[in-house]
């Protein structure tokens, strides 16, 4: 029977942990071992934890000494997986029930060893999704490669690929010696940088549009906070990555590659302004744009899409919160 190893880096996650471990004890696939790294939490995630080892046996708890960052946490967990697949799953997030059957049959089906889903994104398990990563088409499968990785993991666009949480075979990444990098300078992409490192040795990622993820989006959703510093870290790990390979890559990947570090500069652009904005520094964000020339047009569409995004995002949450409060008005009639 195939056996799955489900790996859940924590840090200060006891409001949303409990959610993220029972999706995985209740998958019509059940894990051979859920492991949850607990990242020098200062709140009660391994209280939690403890708890639930009462009624999943299955469920092991590792606990850093001190913060280590999320990259060095899965790398633990993947050092003790013993399954023959390894999930991750972030710890505000959760596993529509039949997700590690699904995605493990496709894989043993193809012979893929990454097998990646679409994503819903939500507020909570009680509310309903707000959309999808990629648009649905019926459960289609598509295979990426390393070029069409980077031409779809765009950071300037709303949602990219490196948001997707797929499931690996473990002896592939045993075979590669693949790992997160451990910088604790990196706060956000570290996801983007270890699918790229995967990709560069030929294999390709099995994608299907079926949603079976669900993002939890919240106030300290590292896409709600991230900056400009941060852009900055991932840019430079990028530009280390793909600058050793774009020497020996073909002209359609190395124009991959080129549009990928041009995309770059442009985010880190974006976000100097949107700093400049944050800080009501308006006269200095008018001149960052107006210095930014071939920039401009990208600067104002992006801004534009993420403003109507939120609003959208924020009009929704007040619908779904006073649907919650007529349904409570109305059970409270009841008695």
């Amino acid at each position: 029977m195939t056996t799955v190893s489900v790996i859940i880096p924590a840090r200060n996650a006891a409001p949303w942990i409990r959610d993220a471990i029972c999706s995985v004890a209740t998958q019509t696939l059940a894990a051979s071992e859920v492991i949850v790294i607990d990242n020098a939490s200062t709140d009660d995630t391994c209280t939690v934890v403890h708890q639930m080892q009462v009624s999943i046996p299955e469920l092991i708890l590792v606990r850093n000494q001190q913060d280590l960052g999320v990259g060095a946490s899965r790398n633990i967990g993947i050092r003790r997986a013993t399954g023959d697949w390894i999930a991750f799953l972030d710890a505000d997030d959760w596993f529509a029930p039949v997700r590690l059957r699904r995605l493990t049959e496709l894989g043993e089906r193809t012979g893929a060893s990454i097998v990646a889903d679409n994503q819903f994104f939500t507020l909570g398990p009680n509310d309903p999704p707000l959309r999808t990563l990629i648009a649905t088409h019926g459960g289609q499968l598509e295979m990426i490669d390393l070029e069409s990785f980077l031409r779809r993991d765009r950071v300037v666009a709303i949602g990219n690929f490196g948001l997707l949480k797929p499931i690996f075979r473990r002896e592939f990444l045993q075979a590669f010696g693949i790992r997160y990098d451990e910088d604790p300078a990196i706060k956000i992409g570290e996801d983007s940088l270890f699918y790229i490192r995967c990709l560069i040795t030929g294999e390709r990622m099995l994608l299907t549009d079926e949603a079976l993820y669900f993002y939890r989006r919240h106030p300290a959703s590292l896409t709600h906070t991230m900056t400009t510093d941060s852009v900055r870290v991932l840019v430079n790990k990028n530009r280390e990555v793909l600058a050793r390979l774009r020497a020996e890559a073909g002209s359609s990947l190395a124009e991959a590659i080129e549009q990928t570090l041009a995309d770059q500069d442009d985010i880190v652009a974006y976000f100097e302004l949107i700093e400049l904005v944050r800080g009501r520094r308006w006269l200095a964000a008018l001149f960052r744009l107006l210095a930014s020339r071939g920039r401009t047009f990208f600067l104002l569409r992006r801004a534009t899409q993420g403003l109507a995004g939120r609003i959208s995002e924020s009009q929704l949450r007040q619908s779904i919160v006073s649907k919650i409060h007529a349904r409570r008005s109305r059970s409270a009639c009841l008695y």
